[in-house]
């Protein structure tokens, strides 16, 4: 989880408490459950990218065949040069390939090799194994309360389209039909 949403959600779980909505304790449990969860989706896709390479770069050119390297190195907050080298790393141990943009013919595309395919296939298992491990604890009926809670925050505001991107980035998108998180601002 980037250091930016950490701190929104803090900023969120205070002012909570602040307000009344929730004491100290149950701000923390919250805050802690959903540092804990990102913590664990981190490291369950961590083991699908080579050499330390970001697990996130291979799900936002999983999700958008033919990213740009700009665009990839805006979602990944890196420079241009850092996701230029982080690409080549990424051709070079067969995971991806350069191609031109479908969008702009003049800009470099990145699509995943069939290899690449798998580590991303392989990435949104993990996702859902690592959801199903952690909602296990609860009975059917607060699952699906719990779920339909999670749908509530998401749609509850407005992001912008990369925001939406990082947030999605280890959704499997062909199951998402009606998507939570709303980008029509």
């Amino acid at each position: 989880m980037r250091h930016a949403h950490k701190s929104m959600l803090l900023l969120c779980m205070c002012n909570a408490y602040i307000f009344g909505i929730m004491n100290q304790r149950d701000t923390n449990a919250i805050s802690a459950l959903c540092l804990h969860f990102a913590d664990e989706l981190g490291h369950a896709v961590a083991v699908f990218a080579p050499r330390n390479e970001p697990a996130q770069a291979i799900a936002y050119i999983g999700r958008a065949p033919s990213l740009s390297i700009r665009h990839l190195s805006g979602l990944l907050g890196l420079s241009h040069a850092a996701t230029v080298r982080l690409v080549d790393r990424m051709c070079a141990d067969g995971i991806a390939k350069r191609s031109p943009s479908k969008e702009d013919g003049r800009a470099v595309g990145l699509t995943l090799t069939t290899l690449g395919r798998v580590r991303y296939d392989e990435m949104l298992n993990a996702q859902s194994t690592v959801a199903q491990s952690m909602l296990s604890v609860l009975n059917k009926k607060d699952r699906a309360a719990f779920v339909q809670l999670a749908h509530k925050f998401l749609s509850s505001r407005t992001y912008s389209e990369d925001d939406a991107t990082r947030g999605c980035r280890f959704c499997d998108v062909e199951a998402c039909h009606s998507c939570p998180v709303r980008t029509d601002a």
